[in-house]
């Protein structure tokens, strides 16, 4: 599956979840879903990411790495 990037537009640090913001629109991300610690990561910080559907059908980004 390929990568794509986005940067970080929203982030719960105390729900564990957030939004990457992307060309095609946001896409939902949990860090559970991720090896970054969550003190990573904070607004505009751009990330490669994999998507994929969750259990309702619906894509979520997971495999989040930070670029640069």
């Amino acid at each position: 599956m390929s990568r794509q990037n986005g940067k970080i537009k929203k982030f719960f640090a105390d729900k564990g979840y957030g939004f990457i913001s992307t060309d095609g629109g946001d896409i939902f991300f949990h860090v559970t879903d991720s090896s970054i610690d969550a003190n990573e990561l904070a607004l505009n910080v751009t990330v490669s990411y994999e998507e994929e559907r969750d259990r309702n059908g619906k894509t979520k980004a997971c495999k989040l790495e930070i670029v640069g």
